[in-house]
């Protein structure tokens, strides 16, 4: 039973990854503007190619481009830091079974320590992309329509794939990130149980050195 809700959570937690790889190439947010002709401003946000628009082309573009939001503020380079995490993992999680070892060394450490920061790298990029970027911009979510009567126009925002599929791999990858962590830690206490033990009892059964005795009875020996 327990060897099957681990490979439950190994396989959660390798669809997550493979989910939360894909949500970086595709759109996180949607910024449209409507009126009685049709679409006139529309902006997708991606964290490779910050914000594009589908109506370069058209006669709304100077409109459109006076709509467009302020560029992103995560850096590409922690986002490269990510995806390279996200492969790593994955690689370890198909050919290292950590419910088969019957000892665990520094690999299995890091590999703990990299869940952690894969599971906190994830929330933040949930949490700041839409407190810190979006909300300072008037920028809605998760999905907002909005009328404005007297200009006739239709604001429309929503979150895009790419932020719902880092939302999933999130819950995805949770379990089996805590249970690796758990297993490491527990593991390493009951290594330590043992030395301690040994520990205690030469240090109770250990006599003191008597100088005198020790010297009158090598002294007995030889005479």
């Amino acid at each position: 039973m327990k060897n099957k809700i681990i490979t439950s959570f190994k396989t959660l937690f390798f669809v997550g990854l493979l989910l939360l790889f894909f949500s970086f190439f595709l759109d996180w947010y949607s910024y449209q503007i409507y009126d009685s002709t049709g679409l006139v401003v529309s902006w997708n946000y991606n964290l490779f190619d910050d914000w594009s628009t589908p109506l370069s082309n058209t006669s709304e573009y100077s409109f459109n481009l006076t709509m467009r939001p302020e560029n992103g503020l995560i850096p590409i380079t922690i986002t490269i830091l990510l995806i390279s995490t996200i492969i790593v993992s994955a690689y370890h999680v198909v050919f290292e079974s950590i419910d088969e070892k019957t000892s665990l060394g520094i690999k299995n450490l890091i590999f703990a320590y990299m869940n952690g920061f894969l599971l906190i790298l994830n929330l933040c990029y949930l949490v700041v992309f839409p407190v810190m970027y979006l909300q300072p911009q008037n920028l809605h979510f998760p999905l907002v329509f909005i009328e404005d009567y007297t200009d006739g126009l239709t604001y429309m925002y929503a979150f895009g794939a790419g932020y719902v599929l880092q939302l999933i791999s999130f819950v995805l990858i949770f379990p089996y990130s805590v249970f690796y962590f758990k297993t490491i830690r527990t593991f390493g206490q009951e290594k330590k149980i043992p030395d301690r033990i040994i520990s205690k009892i030469i240090q109770d059964n250990q006599e003191p050195l008597d100088l005198d005795r020790y010297i009158a009875e090598e002294q007995l020996k030889h005479n």
